[in-house]
Parts: C-alpha cells; structure tokens; sequence
C-alpha cells in the first residue's frame, strides 16, 4: 500500500505546484490534472480485476 501512497502524495504535490501558478498555465495545468486522472483510473481497474481474479 505504501507504493499507493507514495503517487497520491505524488500528485498532490503536484497539485499543489500548479495552484501556486509558478510552473505552468491554466491549460498545461488542466492537461497535467487530466493525465493523473487517467492514471489514476487504469490503476484502479488494475487493482479491481486482479482483486475479482484472486476472490474468486
């Protein structure tokens, strides 16, 4: 669980990079925001399937 956590504290630090403003734009911003999101998804699915696959 601990690798779970390290890209969450990951992307909050992210996050956090992009509210102050001091990298990027709005739209950059907006597309890193997205990508995460996706990661985040295909991650999950991962995590369901193999957790359905050991259950039954």
């Amino acid at each position: 669980m601990s690798s779970i956590d390290g890209k969450f504290g990951f992307l909050s630090g992210i996050a956090e990079g992009i509210t102050t403003g001091s990298m990027m734009s709005e739209q950059e911003a907006g597309n890193v925001i997205r990508t995460a999101e996706q990661k985040i998804m295909v991650i999950k699915r991962c995590f369901n399937f193999i957790f359905n696959l050991t259950i039954t």
